[in-house]
């Protein structure tokens, strides 16, 4: 979900049921909407709320609360690919909420809470403000403000109409651009559609347990239609017809063997599916492809993300115990984990600190020997409870190594056995049904990169460290290759300043075009003569050969010298266009002169 409600040239929906139901339905109409999605060619926000903290009755269902909402709609997202939104009632539940939420929604009642939408502010996500019932446009400027003040990247305000008692919202049209002029962002419009289970029909009660939907649709300098129908929306067949930026929904009560309908009363204006809408149709099996793909990388995203948030001081003694390592790191782990332990400690190795993988079950056959008192260890388990490592982490134990754990399970047996556990856990893996670890090995191979990462930051290894231990690569030797390794030393085409142009051209036809000036008496860099100087010169004037170098040569040219990196001088003469670049001394003194091309033949770039 990126920070922005919508494109410029279309509608976009917010829809769902009006507070998390069950798996199974949650989902099923998340895949209607994906569809829709698809169809129509619009994009489309799934709405549910964990908690309406603000019904009319004590005993009015609420919803799952907090942590079963959140994982709910995560369930829905893993499973559509829908961007995600949901109401946030209290400022505590907003850093919790908008690790699953793409965009945050503050009710209508809170509007003016001051701490609320701060917070919703600092949570870094787009958030929607609903205008309260009883308050005029032009009062809404300052709940934007709110919320800005606290950084939010987007901020739009809903228009869900003025009230005459609760159950007779009235919508005014003027409010859309007096709403969007006073508070200079987006304006969405919900039209509050009430489901009803006299119908007979499952759909009719799928409808009714579900809530009620939300259609919103964003004023982008767009006209507000003010013809409105009455239409039932059903949850299994949202069977939507495209129509322009703005259409305004009601909903009549669901009866058995009713088909959705756009008759002639329809205030939608009757338009044809846009191109896109109609490629968007005909590549439907390519974009389900391309949305699981998305789905995958979106989930895995999220759990990486969620294990930044909840990263703590754990971690810096994790840091700290492989800073003080006086012998290997030992990194082990069985099966997937395993794998991932190899890359851990391939990345450690090769950023400064020493580190060996070892199979748990090869370290009871032998491979111990490789282990001593001075080392650390890493161990990876998902489950923290792999039979398998038990045997290595008992000898580990009688080595007195202290143990780092990365697991999923924080009160596993590995954990507490280790000194240090870092939390990888995950709500869920990528691969339906969890048949294959996805999502928890990205999570702990990301941990191993930011304790690699971290602890050669701590380390002060730079460049030159990391060269020394890549001789042999192309990034090893653009870090390693010096000027002077390529300079040529020896026969540099050199003149005095006074020395005539018949024999700069002699030189700069021999020696590759370019002739280093020296002042005669200090051997300094007096200036350069190229093949374009002489170009030049040559165009001026047909008398030359007699004038003096030192009316053509450059006074101020670029130069470099004999421990600079050959990657940086390739940049000094890519950027200024020239071929090669004159070598000097801390005196001054011209030592040699380096080309291009043989910068760029020995790996410089």
């Amino acid at each position: 979900m990126t920070s922005r409600f919508g494109a410029e040239s279309s509608p976009f929906l917010i829809a769902g049921p009006c507070v998390v139901e069950s798996d199974e339905l949650n989902i099923r109409v998340g895949e209607a909407l994906a569809e829709m999605s698809v169809k129509l060619g619009i994009h489309v926000i799934y709405k549910a709320s964990y908690d309406k903290a603000n019904r009319s009755r004590l005993n009015a269902p609420r919803g799952p609360g907090l942590e079963t909402g959140l994982r709910a709609l995560e369930k829905v997202r893993s499973a559509t690919g829908l961007p995600i939104l949901t109401d946030v009632h209290e400022p505590a539940h907003v850093p919790t909420a908008a690790r699953v939420a793409d965009v945050l929604q503050i009710p209508a009642f809170l509007c003016r809470q001051t701490d609320l939408l701060v917070a919703a502010g600092k949570a870094g996500r787009p958030v929607n403000i609903k205008k309260g019932q009883w308050m005029a446009p032009e009062d809404m400027r300052g709940a934007v403000e709110k919320v800005r003040a606290g950084g939010a990247p987007e901020v739009a305000v809903t228009e869900r109409g003025t009230f005459f008692g609760y159950g007779d919202l009235v919508v005014d049209m003027r409010s859309f651009t007096r709403l969007r002029a006073a508070c200079n962002a987006p304006v969405i419009f919900t039209q509050r559609i009430p489901c009803s289970n006299r119908g007979r029909g499952p759909t009719a009660r799928a409808a009714g347990s579900a809530g009620s939907f939300r259609h919103s649709c964003m004023p982008r300098r767009r006209p507000v239609p003010t013809a409105s129908s009455s239409r039932r929306i059903p949850i299994r067949r949202a069977r939507c017809p495209t129509g322009p930026t703005w259409c305004r929904s009601t909903s009549s009560p669901a009866s058995s063997g009713s088909r959705s309908k756009c008759g002639s009363g329809c205030g939608r204006r009757s338009v044809r599916k846009p191109p896109h809408a109609r490629a968007a149709r005909a590549q439907t099996g390519a974009d389900a492809l391309v949305a699981r793909g998305k789905q995958v990388l979106a989930l895995e995203a999220a759990a990486v993300q969620r294990i930044a948030d909840r990263l703590g001081s754990p971690f810096g003694r994790a840091v700290e115990l492989l800073k003080a390592v006086k012998g290997r790191v030992i990194v082990s782990g069985v099966g997937k984990s395993g794998l991932i332990a190899r890359k851990i400690a391939a990345t450690l190795t090769s950023t400064g600190t020493p580190a060996a993988f070892l199979h748990p079950v090869d370290s009871l056959h032998g491979d111990l020997g490789n282990v001593s008192e001075k080392d650390v260890a890493i161990l990876l388990s998902k489950s923290g409870a792999s039979d398998e490592l038990f045997g290595l982490v008992a000898q580990l134990e009688r080595f007195r190594v202290p143990i780092i754990a990365l697991t999923g399970d924080l009160s596993s047996p590995l954990a507490r056995y280790a000194d240090v556990v870092l939390d990888a856990s995950v709500t869920e893996e990528a691969c339906p049904d969890t048949l294959a670890p996805t999502a928890s090995t990205t999570v702990a191979l990301a941990l191993g990169d930011a304790l690699a990462v971290t602890l050669f930051k701590e380390k002060d290894f730079g460049r030159d460290n990391f060269a020394a231990l890549h001789p042999g690569g192309a990034l090893g030797r653009k870090l390693v290759l010096r000027v002077g390794d390529v300079m040529l030393k020896d026969d540099v085409p050199t003149l005095t300043p006074e020395r005539p142009m018949r024999e700069c051209v002699v030189l700069l036809a021999k020696r590759r075009g370019t002739v280093v000036v020296v002042d005669k008496k200090k051997g300094t860099l007096a200036g350069v003569v190229t093949a374009g100087d002489l170009t030049r010169l040559m165009e001026r004037s047909d008398e030359f050969l007699d004038i003096p170098v030192r009316d053509v040569m450059t006074r101020t040219p670029k130069s470099t010298t004999a421990d600079e990196l050959g990657a940086v001088a390739v940049s000094v003469m890519e950027r200024h266009g020239i071929m090669a670049l004159p070598v000097l001394d801390r005196a001054k003194r011209v030592v040699g002169i380096v080309h291009l091309h043989d910068l760029m033949k020995a790996g410089a770039v």
